[in-house]
């Protein structure tokens, strides 16, 4: 080979080589981002709903300011592609600086993967199916619908002769009683309101237990808005939809507890709201539970919204001090435990945020008076039981220190806060006044707005979205705010 033929191919391999490499760089760049935009995803929706919607996804393409995702399935892409293509390009520009068309399509190597998933649980089940009938035994409960089989709810003590009534929440008892004891109840719907810890759960595994002694229910489905929504995702990726609504829809009565769950998820609202038609429609009796007032549920359809109000509504609440008094003697007395007055009003009033909070302060009290030989529970006694356990006294806030703190750091006054000026210092304070009310005090969106001059509950999380990203982006923003969690720790 002459001189000027080994100097070509050796500038032509370097040439390749340095594609190569450039290609590679490319390729490694492009993956560093969608990582980037998946960390932003799984940040600003939560590792819960990122989980369900992004975590099975690849970059398939990058290329000319394009960028293509890879889905499992054709569900996922249409709902990626209605919901969340806006937000993915808004990320992919801000990281960037520069905009990209997104696009979501199926890549065939996810695809087969959920395919190999579900033959291999369906070859699982069918074996473990094959080995119950071998030993003529009866096909296994899901855990899920433990209640429905009536191996969940009158095993746990939860029925009505054992929940403690109180008179603020007379109405919710009242109605869980007429939809689950009554031949003929006034009505077929219900919701159970209330905030987590209040009692939702234990009102309806009541109801159900009360449906079952009656002879009202003989096929009652109690179970979680997480488990359902879940075997209904299951039932779509296997495209077998008519187990699942069989099942669900053949009951004669229903139950479902947590439906704050379905915020985000359209398919299973839908779902939902045809159940409870075809339900009532074959005379079932239908009993929902929310940790928010239907008001403020985010992300619900028009639909759904309009289902839901059809529903008799019962609030359970926080009883007063009064009432939460005589709660604590009736929880003392069902630990066989001996206390003092001065005890029940110290745990009344110390323990205000839910009755499960309440309830486990006097089982600790009680667990360490008898493990130290104590006959009486004195003021003492409960304070060390309540210390050495790690329950100390939580500090409650209110919204009016939280608009006191915020209106003097910020120079301003509370008057200012609650009324309608639009001036960048007033209403940058506004902000972060509702989204501290947001993070340290139980009220709801329309709580706080009815505290600030009136606002709608929309206008509230506006205003909390507002604060978050001013908490990121504003470093003066960031510091008052820190100064005023301070203060209020």
């Amino acid at each position: 080979m002459s001189q000027a033929e080994s100097k070509i191919t050796s500038t032509t391999e370097k040439s390749d080589i340095s594609a190569s490499k450039e290609k590679s760089e490319r390729f490694e760049k492009r993956c560093n981002l969608w990582a980037r935009i998946q960390s932003e995803l799984k940040r600003k929706l939560g590792v819960e709903r990122f989980g369900i919607w992004f975590q099975k996804t690849e970059l398939m393409h990058f290329a000319d300011s394009t960028l293509v995702v890879g889905v499992p399935n054709v569900i996922i892409k249409q709902y990626l592609e209605q919901k969340y293509k806006s937000p993915v390009c808004e990320i992919a520009r801000d990281l960037t600086g520069e905009d990209y068309e997104v696009r979501f399509d199926v890549a065939p190597k996810l695809l087969q993967r959920r395919r190999e998933e579900i033959e291999s649980l369906e070859i699982s089940t069918g074996k473990q199916e094959a080995e119950n009938k071998k030993h003529n035994h009866a096909p296994a409960v899901p855990e899920s619908n433990a209640l429905a089989s009536g191996k969940g709810a009158w095993q746990t003590g939860h029925c009505f002769e054992h929940l403690i009534t109180t008179e603020s929440n007379r109405l919710p008892f009242l109605a869980a009683q007429e939809i689950g004891c009554k031949e003929i109840p006034r009505f077929d719907f219900l919701i159970v309101l209330g905030k987590p810890g209040l009692g939702k759960t234990a009102l309806l595994e009541s109801i159900a237990h009360g449906a079952k002694n009656c002879d009202i229910a003989k096929k009652p489905v109690c179970t979680m808005a997480e488990t359902w929504c879940n075997d209904y995702y299951y039932s779509l990726q296997k495209r077998n939809t008519y187990k699942f609504r069989k099942y669900y829809r053949s009951c004669d009565m229903f139950l479902l507890d947590g439906i704050q769950f379905l915020q985000g998820k359209p398919a299973a609202q839908d779902e939902l709201l045809f159940t409870v038609k075809t339900l009532r429609a074959n005379g079932a009796r239908v009993v929902l539970s929310c940790s928010q007032h239907p008001n403020d549920l985010q992300e619900i359809k028009p639909e759904t919204d309009s289902f839901l109000k059809e529903a008799f509504w019962a609030e359970l609440k926080m009883p007063p001090k009064q009432e939460r008094v005589q709660i604590v003697e009736k929880l003392a007395g069902i630990h066989t435990a001996r206390i003092s007055p001065e005890v029940c009003i110290y745990l009344a009033e110390t323990f205000t945020g839910s009755m499960r909070e309440l309830n486990a302060s006097v089982s600790t009290t009680a667990t360490y008076a008898d493990l130290n030989g104590c006959s009486k529970i004195d003021l003492q006694t409960a304070r060390e039981a309540l210390s050495a356990s790690g329950r100390c006294t939580p500090k409650v806030i209110t919204i009016d220190e939280i608009c006191g703190t915020v209106a003097e750091i910020c120079g301003i006054t509370v008057e200012n806060l609650k009324g309608k000026s639009r001036s960048r210092t007033i209403c940058r304070a506004r902000h972060m006044v509702t989204l501290l009310a947001s993070e340290l005090t139980e009220l709801s969106l329309s709580d706080i707005g009815r505290e600030l001059g009136g606002r709608s509950h929309s206008t509230i999380n506006h205003s909390i979205s507002e604060a978050v990203r001013l908490g990121r982006d504003n470093t003066s923003f960031a510091g008052t705010l820190t100064k005023a969690r301070t203060r209020l720790a």
